[in-house]
């Protein structure tokens, strides 16, 4: 099922998902963390024996995948599971999410999102005489390269050095003409890709050179050089140097967001902040971009009928109905947002909690 389906998909039973990570797990420890996970929900009653019945297989059942998950490569696993609805979902995930379990009436999707957000990388090892690009995403490629012979050194014989000073100058030509065709690799690879980063490897001296001969549309892209040898690199090497830089410039990136959007608000801009603010933004359909840092949960009510979303009404202020309990109003927000054409950014900061988002009108206070 496809991030769209569960996102659409809603039901009067209840709903369990269930996020783990696998490398926070010891071998064989799988089937434990997974019954910790649920534990909190097996005692849970609902008015209907069906609804009770149905939670408590989904919980056996998602504990049972233990094996499975045991096998499994993956960073981090999430389940969906409504028996009543003949809904099951095992999805392997290419990144860390938080460990979850939540019972809803929908999918909690808020850690999908984080883990499936993806950032395409590119690298280049720069070198006098082989400069090696590489491109990331879903797998990791060597893109192409660019071999340059360079100019040997020579018996000079009388004006030893008047020669030598057209081969230095010679070496320079050849230099700039292998940064430029490198350059152009590189700029050949974002127009394809549009590459969201570019990490630059190799001597300093020799980075610093490239970066400089870069398309000003790439060089914006740069967000971090590292030291290798390209006489030794493996593209393995790279490509697990690269990851980990990713990590740190996806952090920069996306707390850059937050301060924007804090900036914004600030100067009478078109961007809420705080969950209040940012709540009503999303009743009144008006949210471009919400943003989320932070794992907390906020639990809330929402309208079954009309979808609006409360803090703590019990009656709809919109259209009268009973309001349903939520165990994650931000939640609810987020899928809010991308029903009405927005966007959600989920951010993971160490402890910090902050909510805003840029707005397409202003909205009332």
């Amino acid at each position: 099922m496809q991030l769209a389906r569960l996102h659409a998909f809603t039901s009067t039973y209840p709903v369990v998902s269930v996020y783990l990570n696998r490398a926070d797990v010891p071998p064989r420890g799988v089937a434990a963390r997974l019954e910790d996970l649920v534990k909190p929900h097996r005692n849970a009653q609902f008015e209907s024996r069906d609804a009770t019945m149905s939670l408590r297989r989904d919980l056996d059942r998602i504990v049972a995948q233990a094996d499975r998950i045991e096998a499994d490569p993956a960073k981090s696993i999430a389940m969906f599971a409504c028996e009543a609805e003949d809904l099951f979902e095992y999805v392997s995930l290419p990144s860390r999410a938080w460990e979850e379990a939540i019972v809803d009436r929908r999918p909690y999707l808020r850690p999908l999102r984080y883990a499936t957000t993806r950032y395409v990388s590119a690298a280049v090892v720069v070198e006098a005489r082989r400069s090696v690009v590489f491109c990331g995403g879903d797998d990791w490629e060597e893109y192409g390269e660019v071999i340059e012979e360079g100019v040997r050194k020579k018996n000079y014989g009388g004006f030893s050095g008047y020669a030598e000073h057209n081969v230095r100058q010679h070496a320079e030509e050849a230099w700039q003409k292998h940064l430029k065709e490198t350059a152009e690799l590189v700029f050949s690879l974002f127009q394809e890709r549009n590459f969201d980063f570019l990490f630059v490897g190799g001597h300093k001296e020799q980075v610093d050179d490239f970066v400089e001969a870069l398309h000003p549309y790439v060089k914006e892209r740069v967000a971090g050089e590292f030291i290798v040898d390209p006489r030794t690199m493996t593209s393995s090497e790279v490509r697990d140097t690269v990851r980990a830089l990713e990590q740190q410039a996806r952090r920069r990136r996306e707390l850059d967001e937050v301060r924007a959007i804090y900036d914004t608000a600030a100067s009478g801009g078109l961007a809420v902040v705080g969950l209040p603010a940012s709540l009503a933004a999303t009743n009144a359909k008006g949210v471009e971009r919400l943003v989320v840092v932070g794992t907390y949960l906020k639990p809330g009510t929402v309208c079954p009928s009309c979808g609006f979303l409360s803090l703590e009404d019990e009656e709809c202020p919109a259209c009268g109905a009973k309001m349903m309990a939520s165990p994650d109003v931000v939640n609810e927000m987020a899928e809010s947002v991308v029903e009405a054409s927005g966007s959600f950014l989920q951010v993971v900061d160490d402890g910090s909690e902050a909510i805003g988002a840029t707005v397409r009108f202003p909205i009332p206070t």
